[in-house]
This record gives C-alpha cells, structure tokens and sequence, in this order.
C-alpha cells in the first residue's frame, strides 16, 4: 500500500509543478521578483537573459512545466501498464 499512495504522491507532484509553471508563465507572473537576486547567477537564467533577453526565461519556465507534466503523465502511464 505504501508504494502505491508513494507513486500517486509522486505522480501529483509533478503534475502540480508543471501547472504551476505553465500557468504561472502563461499568466505572467514574474517568478523572478520572489527570487532572490543571487539566484538570478544560476547558470540557466543567467544565460537565457544575457543571451536572448528577459522573454527567453519565461519560455524557459513554459518548457520545464511542460516537462513536467509530461513526465507526471510518463509516471502514470508506466505505473498502469
């Protein structure tokens, strides 16, 4: 029993994540302003603004969402075959 309630906890978070991001994204929330200023230098965001400019992050955002879901979705798919 516990890993069944383990894999569907798994499986929500995830899923709860992407959302978060894709709607969060889509709506243009800024999560930039509730980050902190020395997390901006993590690589991928430090790059994605220098490189291509402020848009590119919230694009980044929308990808890793989508991934998430997806993967939340692979979970589930594996765990009912």
């Amino acid at each position: 029993m516990f890993p069944v309630i383990l894999l569907i906890t798994v499986i929500l978070a995830f899923i709860g994540i992407g959302l978060f991001l894709v709607i969060g994204t889509l709506r243009r929330i800024d999560f930039l302003v509730c980050v902190p200023e020395g997390w901006f230098y993590f690589y991928p965001y430090w790059f994605l603004k220098k490189s291509f400019g402020e848009k590119a992050v919230y694009y980044f955002h929308l990808f890793i969402g989508v991934v998430f879901i997806l993967g939340g979705i692979g979970i589930l798919l594996y765990a009912i075959s």
